[in-house]
């Protein structure tokens, strides 16, 4: 369960887990049928590369629109049933391909000396399909200062353990993966941020290492950026503005290994919350239908339970249990309808928790106000919505169940999303 202690009456303090060392890994088989997310809007009127019938590799790097940059790296060998559109949160607008799976399929042996080729954007394009990847560049950005990598090796939601995991028990692959991306990007200062007790494992990795108590929001990248590698972080900006890159162990490891063994990225790392808070640390083809993972584990999803990607703090519910493991899926999180936490249509009552609690010393309880009534521009420019890190504890301490994480993140999407009709209409 999540552990919870108080300073005083307030503010709750609350700590990740810490990895179990005696933690094994359980590897869920293949299934017969995988889907795959392509990073682009899809309409029938789109000209396909790609097409229902196709056979299809491990490996394989495929172009599936003429007219986009986005590649799939298929994790399975098959054939391709379906290729179909597919809404996501806050609007996002995804191709599905969806592929019958094939035992002892073919492997494309040539990924590897293609990942190894690959530059700039087209490199960025094929790590996107790695397990771990967080961010729309994973290395390189032009038009961006970066001249700090920070590999994180704890993960930024509570409860969940990959990237400790990685880094306990893969850092060789973490150590060949800093070595590929120094090559790719020019960049040599790379930092690795664990907890106290992975400190000794990630100092074999060779470059500087840097320990974060286990209280959340620690992990946060913001609250990286700044407290660990002294950057600020300008409302609304990246770290990558900072200058500091942040990717995951995980997404680290799967380049090492390929880079080293040749072999394709296939499996993804994710921990499993169960009902009862406890969890369990599996390994998925990436495209495999969460109620795979739910049936090997014997978990039941009765009506009215919700099943949420992430963690508890931060994660977002889904509205069907055949949603595919994707990179970023690092956990599965199941909730019993009892113990969902109650939202009302209530005002604000000015208690100040979500201030006290705030760290990034955000006005929450002035910021709600305008976000209940849409006044989104209001809020971005006086009331330091762009401040806010996306750390969800505002809706946790939060007395009357306002869901005040989810209007900030629907602000953020709105405001975003006009600023980019906007620019394409200027």
């Amino acid at each position: 369960m999540i552990k919870r202690s108080f300073i005083g009456l307030f503010p709750p303090v609350l700590q990740y887990e810490e990895l179990d060392i005696t933690k094994t890994v359980d590897s869920i088989k293949t299934p017969e049928s995988v889907i795959f997310f392509v990073d682009k809007e899809y309409s029938k009127k789109d000209s396909l590369l790609i097409q229902p019938g196709d056979k299809i590799s491990a490996g394989d790097i495929l172009s599936v629109f003429n007219d986009s940059e986005e590649v799939l790296v298929p994790s399975v060998t098959g054939e391709v049933t379906g290729i179909e559109a597919f809404s996501g949160n806050f609007g996002k607008n995804y191709t599905a391909v969806t592929v019958k799976t094939t035992s002892n399929g073919k492997v494309n042996k040539e990924f590897g000396k293609s990942f190894k080729k690959a530059s700039g954007n087209s490199l960025n394009q094929i790590i996107k399909n790695f397990p771990g990847v967080v961010s729309e560049t994973v290395l390189i950005n032009s038009d961006k200062p970066v001249d700090s990598i920070v590999i994180t090796g704890i993960d930024s939601d509570l409860l969940i353990l990959n990237n400790q995991y990685i880094i306990k028990n893969r850092i060789e692959e973490v150590k060949a993966g800093i070595s590929f991306i120094k090559k790719a990007t020019g960049i040599d200062n790379f930092t690795i941020v664990v907890p106290e007790s992975l400190a000794s494992e990630a100092q074999s990795a060779g470059v500087s290492v840097k320990t974060v108590e286990l209280t959340y929001p620690n992990a946060s990248h913001m609250l990286i950026t700044q407290n660990i590698m002294g950057r600020k972080v300008i409302a609304g900006k990246t770290t990558e503005d900072a200058g500091v890159k942040i990717i995951n162990a995980e997404t680290v490891a799967a380049i090492g290994a390929v880079s080293v063994k040749s072999g394709i990225p296939d499996s993804k790392l994710i921990t499993v919350i169960n009902k009862d808070g406890s969890t369990n640390l599996i390994s998925a083809t990436m495209g495999t239908p969460i109620n795979t993972i739910l049936s090997h584990l014997k978990i039941d999803v009765n009506e009215r339970d919700r099943i949420i990607t992430g963690g508890p703090l931060t994660g977002t519910a889904i509205y069907s249990d055949l949603h595919p493991v994707l990179p970023d899926t690092d956990a599965i999180m199941i909730q019993d309808r009892e113990d969902i936490p109650e939202i009302l249509d209530n005002s604000c009552i000015n208690c100040g928790e979500c201030v006290r609690i705030c760290p990034a010393n955000v006005p929450v309880n002035l910021l709600i106000r305008f976000l209940e009534n849409g006044e989104y521009d209001e809020a971005a420019d006086n009331y330091d919505l762009f401040s806010c890190i996306d750390c969800g504890l505002c809706a946790y301490v939060c007395q009357v169940k306002i869901p005040v994480f989810q209007y900030i993140k629907l602000a953020k999407h709105e405001l975003t999303r006009n600023n980019t009709v906007e620019a394409e209409n200027a």
